[in-house]
């Protein structure tokens, strides 16, 4: 629809951007190049029509910058440009709220990750770590930081994520290089994520769990606990598991659905069923790829949620592949690559036409339904 100057409010224009935003997410679609492209370039069509003095208007800088982030990691650093001009704009009247300062470090990170910067992921890590401190959190590591004095739970979680972005930079280079300043840098990035996860983690022997937090944490923690610490942790996987399965019972969405797959796999790197020397564990790998493929068929599971649990799959083969390599335990049967493996099985399972090269980590995704998935997927999906 064309947008004559002068012919509509700003909040028309804003409205408009809005729907484009609710159609990528509603869709539960990857969005393609192509499709990509069409819908930036009318939103810059809209722009072009409107007044000049709407292009310096936070709230629109702000929405369009949100938009740019929906379509994919080639309009990120169009989203960044937004979001930075929204912020130094003059907002007299208070349209820009504290989230766009949070979706530009976020949107900063997955940009570092996607050109393999780690110095652009650390932009926006330490962005999203000032915003926490900005609004009375503090960030764990933080002098003197008790658990109830945390920042709040969505921004940790963009923040964990952020330092698992740049740990995956550091890994990509180690393995690529072996130099060992990256693999220190990797480890620090992991543990720097890990003690944002564990805040909202449910401890050992809750009688809360929550187990999406949970499993984010227990995905990491595992990379370097030791045997008997992981064995110890089994029956709370487990539990969560049981937890998975309930709420998927009640309501069964995407991340429901993964959830209890999740939980397996989690399993299987706590009780080392993925090691070379297990018995039965290409067995175990067929199990867990029959476990997922169960859950990424389900009906009410789209392309982007498939691409976000791959992902998360990639992610554990890449740290497995750098310790692995730091230990000298590489090999077609280590548990790096048998996560490989697993991830490869469900992007054919799932028809996807696209290879991802070891280490490589598929793009993120996020679908909205109904307003309560609205609100529990945004929180998931920009901190996976």
């Amino acid at each position: 629809v064309a947008l004559a100057a002068g012919s509509v409010a700003p909040e028309e224009l804003l409205d408009r951007i809005d729907l484009e935003r609710q159609a990528v997410q509603r869709s539960g679609e990857i969005v393609s190049p192509v499709e990509a492209h069409r819908i930036a370039d009318k939103v810059q069509r809209w722009f072009d029509a409107a007044p000049s003095e709407w292009a310096s208007r936070p709230d629109l800088l702000s929405s369009a910058a949100e938009l740019y982030t929906d379509l994919g990691p080639g309009f990120f650093d169009r989203a960044c440009d937004l979001f930075g001009r929204a912020i130094a704009a003059a907002d007299r009247d208070g349209k820009v709220p504290i989230r766009a300062i949070e979706r530009l470090g976020n949107v900063e990170s997955r940009l570092g990750e996607d050109r393999d910067d780690a110095k652009l992921v650390s932009r926006g890590i330490t962005r999203l770590a000032d915003l926490v401190r900005l609004t009375g959190g503090k960030v764990p590591g933080d002098a003197g930081a008790a658990p109830g004095e945390m920042g709040s739970g969505e921004r940790l979680a963009l923040l964990g994520s952020a330092w698992k972005r740049k740990a995956g930079v550091h890994a990509r280079a180690y393995l690529r290089d072996g130099k060992a300043a990256e693999f220190a840098h990797m480890r620090e990035a992991i543990a720097h994520s890990q003690a944002c996860y564990q805040v909202m983690a449910s401890a050992l022997g809750a009688a809360q769990l929550k187990p999406y937090q949970t499993l984010n944490w227990l995905f990491l923690w595992s990379l370097t606990a030791n045997a008997e610490q992981r064995h110890a942790y089994l029956p709370h996987a487990l539990r969560c598991a049981a937890a998975a399965n309930a709420a998927f019972a009640e309501d069964p969405a995407g991340y429901n659905a993964s959830m209890v797959a999740d939980a397996q796999l989690i399993s299987a790197l706590l009780d080392d069923s993925l090691d070379a020397p297990a018995r039965g564990s290409d067995a175990a790998v067929e199990r867990l790829a029959a476990g997922y493929e169960d859950a990424l068929q389900t009906a009410r599971v789209t392309p982007k949620e498939r691409d976000t649990v791959i992902r998360q799959i990639r992610f554990m083969a890449l740290f497995h592949r750098a310790y692995e390599k730091h230990r000298h335990h590489q090999g077609p049967d280590s548990v790096g690559a048998r996560l490989d493996r697993l991830a490869d099985r469900l992007e054919g399972a799932v028809g996807q036409t696209r290879t991802a090269p070891a280490g490589s980590t598929p793009r993120r995704s996020r679908r909205s339904t109904t307003a309560k998935r609205d609100a529990t997927r945004r929180s998931k999906s920009t901190s996976s």
